[in-house]
């Protein structure tokens, strides 16, 4: 995976599909966003916590097109919160079962099969943990999990080489 859009639009579709009860399309927010106000009601958060490389990049060139392509194997951990409102008596437990289901379906196939045509491989989740905060006199229920996934980066250069030398030997 190259694209950072490729991969916001991948995590977004992933907490669209799996977390249940199911989230507005607006209640679904990048962290890195300028300049957004946060719904009153239940909403998640995403970002990217890390990321990890695995062995040593490998370089290929190509000769005719006078390239190098440099990949590697790249671990990436994305932070999720979930939110929900103890407002009005609520109870808080939306933002808890979306955790828990986003943690139960990223140790399945089907989340390896979703991810998949993204260029993404799941490692795998932590266990979601309670971090409620107060906001505004008011408790906001948190439940956060970290998703790791593997992805192979690649880039390309031009970069000549040279196929010929001459030599040139003058004595003194």
């Amino acid at each position: 995976m190259n694209n950072d859009d490729d991969l916001i639009k991948a995590i977004y579709l992933f907490i669209k599909e799996f977390a249940n009860p199911q989230l507005a399309d607006d209640c679904i927010i990048f962290a890195k966003q300028n300049n957004i106000s946060l719904p009153n009601s239940d909403y998640c958060i995403f970002d990217f916590v890390d990321l990890i490389q695995h062995g040593k990049p490998v370089e290929l060139y190509d000769g005719n097109s006078e390239t190098v392509t440099i990949k590697d194997r790249t671990e990436l951990n994305i932070k999720i919160d979930f939110y929900s409102s103890l407002r009005a008596g609520g109870v808080g437990l939306s933002a808890f079962t979306r955790a828990v289901n986003i943690n139960l379906v990223s140790r399945s196939h089907l989340a390896c099969k979703f991810l998949e045509p993204f260029g993404l491989s799941l490692i795998g989740s932590t266990s979601p943990v309670d971090s409620t905060i107060v906001r505004e006199n008011n408790y906001l229920s948190r439940y956060s999990l970290t998703l790791s996934l593997l992805t192979t980066r690649e880039f390309t250069v031009n970069y000549e080489f040279f196929d010929t030398v001459k030599k040139v030997i003058k004595k003194c």
